[in-house]
């Protein structure tokens, strides 16, 4: 899989894999950046029959799954993947750490941290509330208070960029598994409506999922932030993936047929 992507050896140098806690993948990291880049794939990764999920299905959420229910076949059919699937999978995780994640989110603290400070100085400065001779009483409590409601607004504003930058973040990692072919694309699609259908099987059967699971088997989120993009929108873009391939091949087949009759047409 990796020999697809066609990576320098660098950046394969650049990573280590390991065998992380629960059933999602991780990553830390950045594969430009020193020491190396660190993914983290669950046990079923190396699961290869029937037996391995037998062997440790009990640690599955916490041994509240009751496997007898019917409903129960859609969380066993997620967490036993396929070659394709489990190809997908590594993918999307180096596509996470094969990026300038790390440089963007602290840019935007970076640039958020520096608004705040010039804006709230500015304010000081220009209101007088530095000069204890124009503002002898109240200027220090001014102060505090022009700096404590900048820090809010910039922390608010920062929350949003990370945020929204982080839901960008998954879509990059999407395609730059999804761009390894029209197989990995449709391999992205079922492992994501794999993980839906688990995850509302879950929300059905095991009691407290519904904090962490929505009833149409999104992922929950707080609130006030969306700190990933939703498996819904994750699954549509693996197939509007998967279908820009095939309508490209269809055009190259079409585009071929078409010059062959023009080849074998008699000349007048």
């Amino acid at each position: 899989m990796i020999a697809r992507l066609e990576m320098p050896k660098q950046k394969i140098d650049q990573m280590d894999f390991y065998v992380c806690q629960g059933w999602e993948p991780k990553f830390h990291g950045q594969l430009s950046l020193r020491p190396k880049s660190v993914i983290g794939l669950p046990c079923n990764i190396g699961w290869q029959s029937e037996k391995d999920f037998e062997q440790q299905k009990d640690s599955v959420w916490s041994n509240s799954v009751p496997w007898s229910d019917e409903k129960a076949a859609d969380l066993k059919a997620w967490l036993q993947l396929t070659k394709d699937e489990k190809e997908f999978l590594v993918a999307r995780q180096i596509g996470y750490v094969d990026s300038q994640h790390v440089y963007i989110t602290m840019g935007m603290r970076f640039l958020c941290l520096s608004l705040w400070f010039m804006g709230s100085y500015s304010v000081n400065m220009k209101l007088g509330f530095f000069n204890p001779r124009r503002h002898p009483a109240a200027g220090r409590k001014w102060t505090v208070i022009i700096f404590g409601m900048a820090a809010l607004v910039m922390a608010t504003i920062n929350a949003v960029l990370q945020d929204a930058y982080s839901c960008s973040h998954d879509k990059w990692a999407d395609r730059y598994a999804g761009l390894m072919g029209p197989d990995m694309c449709l391999a992205g699609y079922k492992y994501y409506e794999k993980q839906i259908k688990a995850n509302r099987a879950l929300y059905e059967l095991s009691p407290g999922a519904d904090k962490y699971f929505t009833s149409n088997g999104n992922i929950a989120s707080g609130a006030f932030r969306t700190k990933h993009l939703s498996l819904s929108s994750r699954k549509t873009y693996m197939k509007q993936m998967y279908d820009n391939f095939m309508a490209k091949k269809e055009e190259v087949q079409d585009n071929a047929e078409d010059l062959a009759k023009d080849i074998n047409a008699p000349s007048s």
